[in-house]
């Protein structure tokens, strides 16, 4: 099942849409390149520098929401229309100036939640890079929850935000059958009622009750299944399920479980596995299946009966069961 925290891929197009750097409540743009410095805050007003860092020139750099008031603000209280620094590629810098006495609350947004999704070919593309988790801020901020930066300024200062991409675990298979993965992971730093402050949780498979994916089918080369799009330290558990149904007339025993590989290997051929999230990894799970031999003398991989069953005694002739 998905929990309603769950959000798409599209939310980094919906979300970079919102505003250019500066926009909002109180935001500055940056001079352009070559220009001359902005002027100096009037007085009795704090400039704060706002950096969005990130380590790479081609990852997201998140977004940055503030709002300036008698006291601090938590992170459900912001909206869109509080944004300071959109996400972009690569580091940005905008600026905010602050009465003094006056309170500042930053907020970071990231771009996704956690999913899943399908694509073909692989390695996972550059792309997914773009997704970013938040990492931590550096400068003179107290954080009365994670992701909120609080400051009450008497002088200019400088802020950094720091980001990193999200994780990608990419699920693999040998053979096919019925499988199921479970993701669980800490709140979705979002920005007004898109923060639930609840843990985020995903479940989807092939052939359980409420599994909406469709088999693996790969063989004799692994095939690239899918991939989970989380932040770090994300618990993501693959699980080998029982049949979905009762074999077909004349079908033979199931094709078994043989365990898994990769980054799972150690799991051996239980039938569950859980990794926690750590840049980019990728499990495997294996199954048998029939190899068969066409007149050409070319080879394929086939599923027997239907997934998860032998075919039926006599088996063809050109086939053979692999158990990888």
């Amino acid at each position: 099942m998905k929990t309603a925290h769950h959000r798409p891929l599209v939310l980094l197009f919906t979300s970079a849409a919102l505003a250019a750097c500066g926009g909002g409540s109180g935001g500055a743009a940056p001079p352009p390149a070559g220009g001359p410095p902005p002027p100096p805050p009037p007085a009795g007003v704090a400039r704060i520098t706002l950096h969005n860092n990130t380590s790479n020139a081609d990852e997201d750099s998140g977004s940055i929401y503030g709002r300036i008031g008698d006291r601090a603000f938590g992170r459900a209280e912001l909206n869109t229309g509080d944004i300071l620094c959109t996400f972009q590629t690569g580091s940005r810098t905008c600026s905010v100036e602050v009465p003094i006495g006056r309170t500042l609350t930053l907020a970071t947004q990231e771009s996704t939640e956690i999913t899943w999704g399908r694509i073909t070919g692989t390695p996972a593309p550059d792309w997914l890079k773009r997704f970013a988790q938040f990492v931590g801020w550096t400068g003179p901020c107290s954080a009365p929850e994670p992701g909120v930066c609080v400051l009450q300024p008497s002088a200019d200062q400088t802020v950094t935000a720091l980001w990193k991409p999200m994780t990608v675990t990419e699920l693999a298979t040998v053979g096919g059958r019925e499988w199921r993965v479970t993701i669980e992971a800490r709140p979705f730093l979002g920005i007004g009622p898109a923060y639930t402050g609840g843990p985020q949780r995903y479940q989807n498979g092939f052939g359980f009750p409420g599994g909406t994916l469709s088999p693996c089918l790969g063989g004799p080369s692994p095939s690239y299944c899918a991939h989970a799009v989380t932040p770090d330290a994300t618990s993501v558990t693959f699980e080998a399920l029982p049949p979905r149904s009762a074999p077909p007339a004349g079908a033979g025993p199931l094709l078994q479980w043989r365990g898994f590989g990769d980054v799972c290997a150690i799991a051996g051929t239980s039938t569950s596995c859980t990794v926690s999230t750590l840049g980019t990894q990728r499990a495997s799970m294996k199954w048998e299946y029939y190899l068969c031999s066409s007149a050409d003398g070319s080879q394929s991989p086939s599923w027997g009966a239907d997934i998860s069953w032998q075919f039926g005694p006599p088996v063809p002739p050109n086939c053979t069961l692999q158990q990888p």
